[in-house]
């Protein structure tokens, strides 16, 4: 299982709880940025009474581990959430064993609106879909669509909450909206 680092845990669960159900064994890739969560469910899972090799957690940098993983004969299925590319580079490693592979990746969720919707709203929940996670979730509104009749409308109002979203330092400004990305990486793609 290997997990993003934008919801490392909850991620974790859910590729853990029913792998586990069937009764199989599972490592967990969590990103290289976000380690500690998994690292802490593995020791309570340990102390919970769960046997020793069952739920395991293998930490380092997804292009070495995920794909060393991805490559062993001794797994059976690899899922990913995760980016394109990680997902393309784990079908690589996979392939050679033909291995499962069930992949999540790059979402483009869309908002729609339609003429009846309360605007006020509508504008509101694709902001907080936006600045969740300081836009860096697979399934944030990446896209709108209006319907033409109310287009002008609502671009005004939804330009209006995004002008007023306070980005900053959460660490020092509690009352920031919209905080620092995950890593220079990501800021240089963002960037670029």
């Amino acid at each position: 299982a290997v997990v993003p680092w934008s919801y490392p845990l909850a991620l974790a669960i859910w590729k853990l709880a029913p792998t586990l159900a069937v009764g199989n064994s599972v490592v967990l890739k969590p990103a290289e940025q976000s380690p500690f969560s998994a690292l802490r469910l593995a020791e309570l899972a340990l102390e919970a009474g769960m046997p020793a090799g069952v739920f395991n957690v293998v930490t380092g940098k997804g292009s070495v581990v995920g794909n060393a993983l991805a490559a062993s004969p001794k797994i059976g299925i690899v899922s990913v959430t995760g980016s394109v590319s990680a997902g393309q580079s784990i079908m690589k490693a996979a392939a050679d064993n033909i291995t499962k592979v069930s992949l999540e990746l790059g979402g483009k969720a869309p908002a729609i609106v339609f003429p009846d919707a309360d605007l006020e709203t509508a504008a509101q929940w694709i902001v907080d879909s936006r600045i969740g996670n300081n836009g860096q979730i697979c399934n944030n509104a990446e896209r709108v669509y209006v319907h033409k009749d109310i287009k002008k409308e609502f671009t005004d109002i939804l330009l209006k909450k995004m002008q007023a979203v306070k980005v900053g330092d959460p660490c020092v400004d509690e009352s920031v909206d919209m905080g620092p990305l995950v890593e220079k990486r990501a800021l240089d793609s963002v960037t670029e």
